[in-house]
């Protein structure tokens, strides 16, 4: 079975350390309000029928719909509420990537599209509070965007949540430029907000610990087929699954294997994921015309 295979790699460089982040002080907890997590979902955030694809356009600035602006605010307080003390929270970390040793394939998001149509209700919000002549009001409430995704960013998490983080980041930046275009306030003030944008940078650790969770996700699944083959691994995902709440009605693409003769070389296959995760790591820094 596992003929000619390479010598067991090393992958020290791409190991993660465990985290820990009182609830108290994580803003992951105020998050999962908005839409829970597969297990326990909510439905907090308000959005009429049939009115998405206008909520998308009017965060972006394309449209404007006074009336459904006010009902949006009025009937997402709570919701509102939920994503300030998110915003006020000083760390986030999602508790199913705070221990490395526990990260695999199987491991449950929370429900990260919530977040994102959170920024975009906040953007509407802050382009209200700019219309009624509030702009600092306005400005504090598109920093709330930006203050969460960064949070996310630095945080150790999966790659979705961190490409989330980037869309909730430049919800907020672009809704602060609109603002600030047509703003009243003193070249005083407008410079306050500019130099509160300091902390926001591009988290370039943030992504290369993303990088490595990617490749820790994929450690499991060799070890459990080299323990126990294609069938173990497979009886494995489906109880995960299922006590996840997650349905499991699609076949997995390696159901085809179960039974099968096949060479197996779980040294190499890690050494293939660890170069990946290698190569995605250096690229980070680097400018992106020298990224191929």
């Amino acid at each position: 079975l596992f003929f000619r295979d390479i010598a067991p790699i090393g992958d020290s460089d791409l190991q993660l350390q465990k985290v820990f982040v009182p609830d108290s002080e994580n803003a992951y907890f105020d998050l999962i309000k908005l839409g829970g997590t597969p297990r326990e979902p909510k439905n907090t955030i308000y959005e009429p029928d049939g009115k998405s694809q206008t909520i998308v356009d009017m965060a972006a600035g394309k449209t404007w719909d006074d009336q459904l602006a006010q009902e949006l605010i009025a009937r997402n307080a709570q919701a509102f509420g939920y994503f300030l003390e998110a915003a006020r929270k000083p760390k986030f970390q999602d508790p199913a990537y705070a221990d490395p040793a526990k990260i695999s394939p199987y491991t449950i998001l929370p429900n990260v599209n919530s977040w994102r149509r959170m920024a975009r209700l906040s953007a509407i919000r802050a382009q209200y509070l700019a219309k009624q002549g509030n702009d600092a009001a306005a400005l504090d409430e598109a920093l709330q965007s930006v203050r969460v995704g960064q949070k996310i960013q630095e945080s150790q998490g999966s790659l979705l949540e961190y490409l989330v983080a980037m869309v909730m980041k430049s919800v907020g930046l672009e809704t602060m430029l609109k603002i600030i275009s047509g703003s009243t306030l003193s070249s005083v003030e407008l410079n306050r907000y500019v130099q509160g944008l300091d902390p926001f940078y591009q988290n370039e650790d943030g992504l290369i610990t993303v990088w490595k969770g990617e490749y820790l996700k994929g450690v499991p699944v060799f070890d459990s087929i080299t323990l126990g083959g294609i069938s173990r691994y497979l009886e494995e995902g489906r109880k995960t699954v299922e006590n996840s709440g997650f349905p499991s009605s699609e076949k997995s693409e390696l159901s085809g294997l179960s039974g099968s003769s096949y060479y197996w070389h779980p040294n190499r296959t890690k050494a293939l994921f660890a170069e990946h995760a290698r190569k995605q790591i250096g690229r980070v820094t680097q400018p992106c015309d020298e990224v191929k």
